[in-house]
C-alpha cells in the first residue's frame, strides 16, 4: 500500500476547501484500495490560527515533514496554491513522484 499526500489549496475559501480536502480523502480511501491518502494540513488547519504567520509556518514545516515520509504527492484542486508549490519543492528534493490529479478531480 502507498501513502499518498493530498496536496490542495487552502487559502480564501478555507472551510469550503478544507470540506473539498475532505471528500478528496473519502473518494481515494473508498476507490483505491491500494493507498492511504493523508491530508495533515487538515488536522493543523483546525488545531493552529491560519492567521497567525508563525503558527501557519509551523504547520506548514510539519506537514511537509509529513510529506517526506510518503510514496507520492498527489496536486488536487483548481489552482497550484503557493503551499502546493512548497510540497512540489518538497517532493522533488525528496525523489517522491508527483501526480497531476487537478484536471480529473471532479470527473
Amino acid at each position: 500500500m502507498k501513502l499518498v499526500f493530498i496536496a490542495h489549496p487552502v487559502r480564501g475559501d478555507v472551510a469550503g476547501n478544507l470540506e473539498k480536502v475532505a471528500q478528496i480523502v473519502r473518494k481515494a480511501s473508498l476507490y483505491y484500495s491500494e493507498v492511504t491518502p493523508i491530508a495533515p494540513y487538515y488536522l493543523y488547519c483546525n488545531a493552529l490560527d491560519d492567521n497567525n504567520g508563525h503558527e501557519r509556518e509551523f504547520g506548514m514545516i510539519q506537514s511537509r515533514f509529513v510529506l517526506t515520509k510518503c510514496d507520492e504527492l498527489w496536486l488536487c484542486g483548481d489552482r497550484i496554491s503557493k503551499g502546493m508549490k512548497e510540497e512540489i519543492k518538497t517532493a522533488k528534493e525528496y525523489n517522491i513522484p508527483i501526480i497531476n490529479m487537478i484536471k480529473t478531480e471532479n470527473k
